[in-house]
Protein backbone atom coordinates (compact mmCIF):
# COMPACT_ATOMS: atom_id res chain seq x y z
CA UNK A 1 0.00 0.00 0.00
CA UNK A 2 3.19 2.16 0.58
CA UNK A 3 4.08 1.31 -2.89
CA UNK A 4 0.55 2.96 -4.05
CA UNK A 5 0.94 6.13 -2.03
CA UNK A 6 4.09 7.13 -3.04
CA UNK A 7 3.56 6.02 -7.06
CA UNK A 8 -0.06 8.59 -6.44
CA UNK A 9 2.06 11.42 -5.31
CA UNK A 10 4.90 11.46 -7.81
CA UNK A 11 2.36 10.67 -11.00
CA UNK A 12 1.45 12.94 -13.19
CA UNK A 13 -1.52 13.40 -15.42
CA UNK A 14 -2.43 12.59 -18.87
CA UNK A 15 -1.06 15.92 -20.18
CA UNK A 16 1.90 16.64 -18.57
CA UNK A 17 0.36 19.04 -15.72
CA UNK A 18 2.46 17.38 -12.17
CA UNK A 19 2.79 19.18 -9.17
CA UNK A 20 6.34 20.62 -9.64
CA UNK A 21 4.57 22.68 -12.74
CA UNK A 22 1.82 23.95 -10.76
CA UNK A 23 2.84 26.25 -7.92
CA UNK A 24 0.61 28.50 -6.51
CA UNK A 25 3.26 31.46 -7.65
CA UNK A 26 3.05 30.47 -11.55
CA UNK A 27 -0.66 30.04 -11.52
CA UNK A 28 -0.91 33.57 -9.85
CA UNK A 29 1.21 34.74 -12.90
CA UNK A 30 -0.68 33.16 -15.07
CA UNK A 31 -3.74 35.35 -13.41
CA UNK A 32 -2.07 38.18 -13.63
CA UNK A 33 -1.49 37.80 -17.59
CA UNK A 34 -4.91 36.52 -18.15
CA UNK A 35 -5.85 40.52 -16.01
CA UNK A 36 -3.57 42.70 -18.19
CA UNK A 37 -4.76 41.19 -21.78
CA UNK A 38 -8.47 41.38 -20.71
CA UNK A 39 -7.89 44.81 -19.68
CA UNK A 40 -6.19 45.31 -23.04
CA UNK A 41 -9.02 44.15 -24.46
CA UNK A 42 -11.30 46.46 -23.25
CA UNK A 43 -9.79 48.83 -23.67
CA UNK A 44 -9.40 48.39 -27.17
CA UNK A 45 -13.17 47.90 -27.67
CA UNK A 46 -13.89 51.07 -25.91
CA UNK A 47 -11.89 53.35 -28.01
CA UNK A 48 -13.91 55.27 -30.15
CA UNK A 49 -14.08 54.40 -33.80
CA UNK A 50 -12.68 57.93 -34.63
CA UNK A 51 -9.51 57.36 -32.85
CA UNK A 52 -9.10 54.10 -34.55
CA UNK A 53 -9.18 55.49 -37.73
CA UNK A 54 -8.46 58.81 -38.28
CA UNK A 55 -8.90 58.13 -42.53
CA UNK A 56 -11.15 60.45 -44.12
CA UNK A 57 -12.04 57.53 -46.50
CA UNK A 58 -15.74 56.46 -45.87
CA UNK A 59 -16.93 52.82 -46.86
CA UNK A 60 -20.33 52.50 -47.52
CA UNK A 61 -22.36 49.24 -47.81
CA UNK A 62 -23.07 47.48 -51.34
CA UNK A 63 -26.50 48.21 -52.43
CA UNK A 64 -27.44 45.27 -54.65
CA UNK A 65 -31.19 45.78 -55.92
CA UNK A 66 -31.19 41.77 -57.53
CA UNK A 67 -31.02 40.24 -54.25
CA UNK A 68 -34.43 39.36 -52.98
CA UNK A 69 -35.47 41.57 -49.76
CA UNK A 70 -33.41 44.07 -49.83
CA UNK A 71 -35.00 47.16 -49.35
CA UNK A 72 -33.60 50.81 -51.08
CA UNK A 73 -35.20 53.07 -48.29
CA UNK A 74 -33.10 51.03 -45.49
CA UNK A 75 -29.81 50.85 -47.41
CA UNK A 76 -30.15 54.92 -47.79
CA UNK A 77 -31.20 55.09 -44.39
CA UNK A 78 -27.57 53.73 -43.24
CA UNK A 79 -26.12 55.19 -45.50
CA UNK A 80 -27.55 58.66 -43.80
CA UNK A 81 -26.25 57.11 -40.43
CA UNK A 82 -22.61 57.14 -41.82
CA UNK A 83 -22.47 60.10 -43.47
Amino acid sequence: MDNQASADQTSTSEVEFGPEQSTAKDVFALLEQQNRNFLALLKGLQTPASEVQPSSEICLPKYNPDIAGVDATQWAATVDIIL
